[in-house]
């Protein structure tokens, strides 16, 4: 599932997926080309020559802070869902979202999901609108049912 569905008391919805952009998996193949991967894990199509030029740049610098990784042995970069569940956490919620854009790894998907907050979390959230891949603003019934709305739009391979 891409989209929730609207839920009850909905503030809001966004995030790049609301805009038409998604990410994939990635597979390097015999032709020395990252492809994009089905949801199954398949390879599809070659990668946009941007996204081919950012994979090769990860590994350089990947193999120069670790020098005996065997960079050949990587033929894949697959998606890395990172979900955080939120309500009413606008006092850590800036230095969450920070902490998970600025990692090295280059293939990461970030939801958020809140559970209908009241403090200025929305806000924050719209800020890093460009950065959060999908997230979504409404009553839930708890931590869990937060987490499951997550995994429910997730496309990442690992969580």
């Amino acid at each position: 599932m891409l989209f929730l569905p609207e839920g009850e008391g909905r503030q809001g919805e966004g995030g790049l997926r609301t805009k038409g952009y998604f990410k994939f998996s990635y597979k390097l193949m015999g032709d020395g080309l990252w492809y994009m991967c089905d949801l199954d894990g398949n390879p599809v199509k070659p990668a946009p020559e941007d996204v081919q030029e950012n994979i090769k740049g990860y590994l350089k610098s990947l193999k120069e802070r670790s020098p005996d990784l065997d960079i050949e042995a990587i033929t894949e970069l697959p998606l890395v869902t990172v979900i955080t569940v939120v309500l009413n956490g606008e006092k850590y919620l800036e230095e969450t979202i920070q902490s998970v854009i600025n990692q090295t790894y280059p293939n990461i998907e970030y939801i958020v999901i809140d559970g209908g907050s009241t403090d200025r979390t929305l806000d924050i959230i719209k800020k890093y609108n460009d950065y959060i891949d999908y997230w979504v603003s409404e009553k839930d019934r708890g931590l869990y049912d937060a987490m499951n709305k997550g995994t429910t739009v997730s496309l990442g391979k690992w969580f």
